[in-house]
């Protein structure tokens, strides 16, 4: 029986790998300082809950943005844009992007037209809880930190 090819389950995966700009060490530790500013309390106010592990892969050389969210792709980076430009563009500016990009505020286009083309589709996404949202998975769960 292939489940995979006739099931999905409500949540969405977005997956990113930035190469990070030189001097490396120097912008990871920018980097890192940069994902403070994500709060749970931050990310709630979006309406739009998610789980975004940041890697650090290849030695600090490239970053890779795992995130799993409800809904509507499109409406989820316009949210995305809305709620968080001052940290995205802090972000970019500490990984190799087209110039156009910053600030995405101004180049929503641009910035969504970039990040399609740059996410990597995933070929099978499990989840646990096929039917409920991110949002419904983790509202009554405070082991769970959102950012």
């Amino acid at each position: 029986m292939d489940v995979f090819n006739n099931f999905r389950p409500s949540q969405n995966t977005l997956n990113l790998i930035f190469e990070v700009k030189p001097p490396i060490r120097k912008n990871a530790v920018n980097l890192r300082q940069v994902f403070k500013y994500l709060t749970p309390d931050s990310c709630q106010e979006s309406g739009k809950l998610d789980y975004s592990p940041f890697l650090f892969l290849d030695h600090n050389a490239k970053l890779q943005v795992c995130t799993t969210y409800d809904g509507d792709f499109i409406d989820y980076l316009h949210k995305v844009i809305n709620h968080h430009c001052d940290v995205l563009n802090a972000l970019l500016s500490y990984v190799l992007v087209p110039q156009d990009l910053i600030p995405i505020e101004q180049n929503q286009a641009a910035f969504i037209d970039y990040i399609t083309a740059l996410n990597v589709k995933d070929q099978v996404f499990y989840s646990a809880h096929p039917e409920p949202k991110v949002a419904e998975i983790i509202k009554d769960k405070p082991e769970y930190d959102v950012v």
